[in-house]
């Protein structure tokens, strides 16, 4: 009787269990890595949203002392304009801040700015 060449249903078996052992140690760390590069993208979105929206203060939106808040997305948008604090009081700047928040109250982005008031 002669031997064929190959593996046995054993030897095969074995090969799965380790294939599957070394699966799921790799896969949490990959769900990590996929969660941050979530996080990071939010972020980056949410960054250039404050911006453009910094942006739009004074020019396309009037400038105007008080705090407003809006949504965008799935995002809290808060904006604050308040009198900026220095030696003369009579300089007429205002500080503008624009955080944006996610649905979990985590800060994403804030844009902050001097901008002369008219």
């Amino acid at each position: 009787m002669t031997r064929r060449a190959g593996y046995s249903l054993l030897e095969v078996l074995i090969a799965f269990v380790i294939l599957t052992l070394v699966l799921a140690a790799l896969l949490p760390g990959q769900a990590r890595l996929l969660d941050r590069a979530t996080i990071q993208e939010q972020q980056l979105l949410a960054h250039d949203y404050a911006l453009s929206q910094l942006a739009k203060i004074g020019t396309a939106t009037p400038l105007t002392v008080g705090a407003t808040e809006s949504t965008y997305r799935n995002w809290q948008i808060t904006t604050a304009i308040v009198p900026a604090a220095s030696a003369d009081s009579s300089a007429g700047f205002l500080t503008v801040e624009i955080q944006v928040h996610d649905n979990r109250s985590r800060i994403l982005a804030t844009a902050n700015s001097v901008m002369a008031s008219k």
